[in-house]
């Protein structure tokens, strides 16, 4: 079954994140189903969001885009990604809401302060260091939605079927269609 891309305002970075993969061939991937994205957060109600992989923006302004209040601090790797992702979320309207973050995920993620109600991993391949981060940086019942599963090796793909399996760390709320995104509750038993 084909879906039916459903629009949101944000529309335009996600054609601008396409057309600059094209001339550079580079990694900037931009979550498909943006609209989906914010009717995920909104279903949760989140304050403040972590975001992994920046790309150009697209993902970031969907979730800060999903309440009145919601912050996000969005982290990306690639300078020249971070630059355009800036102009991009300034262009939208959000800057006051979205901090984007230049660095490596784990090094980036050690010097962020707070708590977060809410995380989404978008950037390449999710590793066990990776998510043990991310559920240190949720509260209590913070949920995860955590993309390319698919893109893990076996070996990957084993490691985190264990982490997330593990019902004293996490609960599984769903996933979405595309096959390779879970929708996770952080637990602390």
């Amino acid at each position: 079954m084909t879906r039916v891309h459903r629009p949101t305002p944000f529309d335009f970075i996600l054609s601008a994140t396409r057309k600059h993969r094209l001339r550079h061939w580079c990694s900037a991937y931009a979550f498909k189903d943006g609209a989906g994205l914010i009717d995920i957060a909104r279903r949760y109600s989140p304050a403040h969001v972590i975001e992994l992989g920046t790309a150009l923006g697209f993902t970031a302004c969907c979730l800060a885009s999903s309440g009145e209040a919601v912050r996000v601090d969005t982290i990306e790797g690639d300078s020249q990604h971070a630059a355009l992702a800036r102009t991009n979320i300034h262009a939208a309207g959000l800057a006051e809401r979205i901090a984007v973050h230049l660095g490596r995920f784990e090094e980036v993620l050690r010097g962020l302060l707070g708590r977060y109600d809410m995380a989404f991993f978008d950037g390449g391949s999710p590793s066990i260091p990776i998510i043990e981060q991310l559920h240190t940086l949720l509260d209590s019942e913070g949920v995860l939605i955590c993309a390319n599963l698919s893109r893990a090796n076996a070996g990957q793909a084993r490691e985190l079927r264990r982490e997330f399996d593990n019902a004293d760390r996490w609960l599984r709320l769903g996933a979405i269609e595309d096959g390779g995104t879970l929708i996770l509750r952080k637990q602390e038993k």
